[in-house]
């Protein structure tokens, strides 16, 4: 009897634990679905941001392109609808994310390949830009010092990188805001890279000059475009 006991109470326990893991999950999602439309409100949507971030990028007709850190192929997404990149590869250290990038509607030429991006398996000089969104500040300092390195290897002279990434407005509620994204985003070496303004120094260091950059969804994004030398 005891035995039964235990048996039908264990059960019941792990039913509780799995109905709670998806609830978390549900509220996860729900929560970070939320918040994504609250941070692109300002950009007029997520849509419009992407497109502004493609129409800051120009990729040129026929350029060799690569998205370090490229997710589910969001630009990509949006540069191969264009139709202007002669080719377009994505590299990302998750699986998941790689295998919806495959599955996306408008990516068919989109190749994607699982590495990290602080050891790149392309030969050098194998491409004439790189993109990199949202994806160097997930990276400690260390490992984003050798991945703005590997950047610089696998790109042509005058290859150009544009970085889209958070930025944080001098003062005011723009700036609390972005305080607050970045502070969601759970990673110490996110609010460390943006707080102190390392990306310009770190791409110096890495053989880069800075050409341009823009500000957009209200100062709390910055994109920059730097050429190698």
């Amino acid at each position: 009897m005891r035995r039964g006991y235990h048996s039908i109470a264990g059960q019941v326990s792990r039913s509780v634990r799995a109905l709670l893991g998806r609830v978390a999950s549900a509220w996860s999602r729900c929560f970070n679905s939320a918040w994504d439309f609250l941070f692109y409100l300002p950009c007029g949507g997520e849509p419009a941001f992407r497109r502004r971030c493609v129409e800051f990028i120009s990729p040129g007709e026929g350029e060799s392109i690569l998205d370090v850190c490229c997710g589910t192929g969001d630009l990509a997404a949006v540069i191969t609808r264009e139709g202007r990149a002669g080719r377009l590869v994505g590299v990302d250290i998750s699986r998941p994310v790689l295998d919806t990038a495959r599955a996306r509607k408008g990516c068919s030429d989109f190749d994607v390949v699982r590495a990290c991006g602080d050891a790149l398996p392309f030969r050098s000089s194998a491409f004439e830009r790189c993109l990199v969104s949202f994806g160097l500040h997930h990276m400690p300092p260390e490992i984003r010092r050798k991945a703005l390195a590997e950047i610089r290897r696998v790109l042509v002279p005058q290859g150009r990188m544009c970085v889209i990434d958070y930025n944080l407005p001098r003062s005011g509620p723009r700036r609390l805001a972005a305080v607050a994204n970045v502070r969601l985003d759970r990673s110490e070496d996110a609010w460390q890279m943006v707080r102190e303004g390392r990306l310009r120094q770190e791409a110096t260091e890495a053989g880069f000059d800075a050409m341009r950059r823009r500000l957009t969804c209200q100062g709390m994004v910055q994109m920059v475009e730097m050429v190698s030398r």
